[in-house]
Order: structure tokens, then sequence, then C-alpha cells
């Protein structure tokens, strides 16, 4: 019978090795033209909204992931999150103190370029990250 090979892990031990193994946070690329749901829609109508080329890019992070701390991005992002939970912090002026939000399933934070920001996970996050460039639309 085919699958007869396939076993479930149940060893906790196992697991939690397993999972050391991966990578701390996964980054799904280009979601805007890998997909016909509705991310790849939300990336056209923001592209027509703003006349700019609109990526798309799924994070999926475990409790306690870190990422490469601090950092400015050159695009406007519109963060949506879709599962868990993330703690972000801004900088609005870079010599204060930033901000702390906690976004939760459900919310969506605009991140103006240029705002330095740094994120961490206290708890299982999955976020849609749409990044609206400086490259204008073309043939339209």
């Amino acid at each position: 019978m085919a699958g007869d090979d396939f076993q479930r892990e149940s060893d906790e031990a196992a697991i939690a090795r397993q999972y050391a193994a991966w990578p701390r946070t996964r980054v799904m690329e280009s979601i805007e033209t890998r997909s016909d749901g509705w991310p790849s829609l939300i990336s056209l109508r923001l592209a027509g909204m703003v006349r700019r080329r609109v990526v798309c890019a799924l994070y999926e992070s475990r409790q306690q992931d870190t990422t490469m701390g601090p950092h400015q991005d050159h695009w406007d992002g519109v963060i949506v999150q879709m599962r868990g939970a993330k703690l972000w912090r801004l900088w609005a002026d870079p010599s204060g103190q930033p901000r702390e939000i906690l976004t939760q399933a459900g919310d969506v934070l605009l991140i103006p370029r240029g705002v330095e920001h740094d994120v961490a996970t206290p708890q299982y996050s999955a976020h849609l990250a749409f990044a609206i460039t400086d490259r204008p639309l073309t043939g339209t």
C-alpha cells in the first residue's frame, strides 16, 4: 500500500531538534506573482492606486525569532498580520526612543520608507509585507 513507510514523528525532543535546524524566519518573496489569490489582487490594486510597482513577501517566524536588527527600507511598507503577533519598534526620530506596536492577526501597519524599525516575535507569526517601490508602472 502506498505510504506505508510514512510515520508521524511524535517524540517532542525530536520535533524540537528538527525545528532548531530550520532557518529562524522563513521568507517567501514575490507572492504577488506566485499566487492568484487575494495577495496578488491587493498588490495589483495598490499598484494601480499609487502608480508604482508593489512587491509582496510572506514572513513566517517562530516564537522568539529575531531579525537583522534595526534597519530602514527603501520603500513604503504595508504590513498585514495574518497569524500570531509581531512586536515592531519604530523610530520616528533616530535619536529618540522607539515606539512599540504589537500587531495581531487582522492588523495593518504602515511603515513609511526611511523609518528605522526592528521586529521581535513574542509568539508564532505570519505576516505579509507589501513593498511599494519607486519603480513606476510600465505599459499603463
